[in-house]
């Protein structure tokens, strides 16, 4: 039996030419450059959306503690009548002083015979805490206090720069 090479011949077809190469490739980096560009402009979307979220949630929380325990005090100690004061003593109703203060970028209360706690997280540091003592003579004091709350940045990056100043005020019950 003899074989015979027979040739396989196939319709005519071209191969991908140069100029559909540089095409294609330069299609796919435009696709490429967008979507990167997307994902980083999400993510840094994302990192604001923290910073604003962390400050925003440790500011009301502050106003909210330190409103509750005015509120639930007898007289505040610290600033006297019509006086202004970096930190605030209050006497509860057993007796007891609470006081609140600045120290490293941290409000603290601390509460008689215990240590003094931290109110906000390393994520946020505070400045500029005030308390103002409005009351009149003979009645429960009137506190208005004040604070900057800044998300701390170590990097320095512009789009996770915060700040925002709370406020609040209580009357002692």
């Amino acid at each position: 039996m003899k074989i015979r090479n027979k040739k396989v011949y196939l319709p005519n077809r071209q191969g991908v030419g140069l100029i559909e190469l540089v095409i294609y490739i330069g299609i796919m980096g435009i696709l490429t450059a967008a979507i990167t560009s997307f994902i980083v402009s999400n993510q840094k979307i994302g990192n604001r959306n923290e910073a604003i979220n962390e400050v925003e949630v440790q500011g009301n929380e502050i106003v909210e503690i330190i409103s509750q325990e005015i509120r639930n005090s007898k007289t505040p100690v610290n600033p006297d009548l019509s006086g202004s004061s970096s930190s605030l003593a209050l006497t509860d109703n057993n007796s007891n002083q609470i006081v609140f203060d600045l120290s490293g970028g941290k409000v603290r209360i601390e509460r008689e015979g215990g240590g003094a706690i931290d109110l906000n997280s390393d994520r946020v540091e505070i400045s500029n805490l005030n308390f103002n003592n409005f009351g009149n003579t003979g009645t429960a004091g009137s506190i208005q206090f004040q604070f900057e709350a800044e998300y701390s940045n170590p990097g320095n990056r512009e789009e996770i720069t915060y700040a925002r100043t709370f406020s609040g005020s209580a009357s002692s019950r």
